[in-house]
């Protein structure tokens, strides 16, 4: 996700969007990412929109796995702008733009998906729900595309669970280390 207004420790600043989302258009050129695609991802601001943006100008198809019904995905997930704000939340909008996209489909995680590690995390559990839709077509098919600043995150269910999980489980990573990008700003 990108930094929210007044982290501590800046892990993807805002300034660092436009090199982000470049070289997410390289990772997807260098896979042949084209129309007839599919992916996934939750949506979240920052390198999952960046993400879903890329993949739909491409002409791929998208499915969006949430971890919760959409506005409680958006609060959490999505928007930083504070209910008294005039200022429109980009984030939210671009969420908004996906979603309704033709190309795109979102499905909220069921209430009774039952991950092998019963975590009580949503974002845990999405992560193993969203991998094993996505493990359905065959692990080689599974190409997971991450903006990740190898350290761990602000709580479980992240970028490093995730790229663990799909490693254990035979699928392929592209990680794309964002110090070097937010390096050059």
């Amino acid at each position: 996700m990108i930094d929210k207004p007044g982290r501590d420790t800046p892990r993807f600043p805002p300034e660092c969007e436009p090199a982000v989302a470049h070289a997410i258009n390289e990772q997807l050129a260098a896979l042949g990412a084209r129309g007839g695609d599919l992916a996934l991802t939750q949506g979240a601001c920052g390198a999952d929109l960046l993400f879903a943006e890329a993949l739909l100008a491409r002409g791929a198809s998208l499915h969006l796995h949430l971890p919760l019904d959409v506005q409680s995905f958006i609060a959490r997930s999505v928007g930083f702008r504070k209910a008294d704000s005039s200022i429109p939340d980009r984030w939210a909008e671009r969420f908004g733009a996906v979603l309704a996209h033709p190309s795109v489909r979102a499905t909220v995680m069921p209430t009774d998906f039952d991950a092998k590690q019963q975590s009580e995390n949503i974002f845990e559990r999405c992560n193993h729900w969203m991998l094993e839709r996505a493990l359905a077509y065959g692990p080689s098919k599974v190409q997971f595309i991450c903006v990740w600043n190898g350290e761990g995150g602000d709580g479980r269910g992240g970028t490093d669970h995730l790229r663990e999980a799909v490693r254990q489980r035979g699928g392929s990573e592209c990680w794309i280390d964002i110090r070097p990008l937010c390096a050059k700003r």
